[in-house]
């Protein structure tokens, strides 16, 4: 039996807060990949190598406690970690030196484990995949620093984000999207939130920055505000 581990990281904004994700599969001989475990938090405030490298180590430590403490992977022969940090694979090989304190406490305890592993013995191999083929990682990563909704139209999400962005639209805080009080709210509504809200933007500007015609922002806003109230925040 083979496990993948394929893991990645998102920083907003770089230096900033971190959230991983990482997808864990195991494959029974030439049988499809069979998904066992997900993982997606939020862990603290650092740079987007240290999100990527600790989503590594997370999958890693999962995996591991699997194999000693849960006893669920008998027949384990390779664990292949899948990531789209070229540096983090160049570390992990020794092709580049590392200086970074940081990176190097996690590195180190990369290795711990892939020493672990080669005394049973079992293969741990690191590599390079390119971002395209590490969505499923990349979208839970991305959930922990946004929320739930992310996951409601990933699609969606990133290329409206993108479109504001190629019109030259302000970007709103990502911090907009993990306010505990507008979980109630959809993606448009935080958005207008924050323009006429939290920026005080008249609901014209907000509009014009937005894309949109004046009376869906003046309902949605209004809308909104009524979910709010309705959930008691004013």
């Amino acid at each position: 039996m083979k496990i993948f581990v394929s893991a990645d990281g998102a920083c907003e904004p770089n230096p900033g807060d971190m959230g991983i994700g990482v997808v864990i599969k195991k494959r029974l001989g030439k049988k499809d990949k069979i998904v066992i475990h997900e993982i997606s938090d939020y862990i603290g405030e650092g740079t987007n190598n240290q999100a990527e490298y600790n989503a590594v180590l997370r999958g890693l430590q999962y995996v591991m406690h699997m194999f000693t403490e849960e006893g669920d992977l008998p027949d384990l022969t390779d664990i292949i970690v899948h990531t789209d940090s070229q540096n983090l694979v160049k570390h992990i090989s020794g092709v580049y030196e590392l200086h970074n304190p940081e990176l190097g406490e996690i590195v180190s305890q990369i290795q711990d484990i892939r020493a672990f592993f080669k005394k049973v013995p079992i293969g741990v191999h690191v590599m390079y995949i390119p971002g395209t083929h590490n969505s499923q990682a990349h979208d839970l990563a991305e959930k922990a620093l946004i929320g739930d909704e992310y996951m409601f139209d990933t699609y969606l999400f990133k290329n409206y984000v993108k479109r504001l962005i190629d019109r030259g639209i302000r970007v709103v805080p990502l911090s907009a999207f993990r306010r505990k009080e507008w979980e109630c709210l959809s993606i448009g509504e935080v958005l207008v939130m924050e323009l006429v809200g939290n920026a005080r933007l008249p609901v014209g500007e907000a509009a014009k920055e937005l894309g949109r015609d004046y009376n869906t922002v003046y309902t949605q806003y209004h809308r909104a505000k009524e979910k709010l109230k309705g959930q008691g925040i004013k």
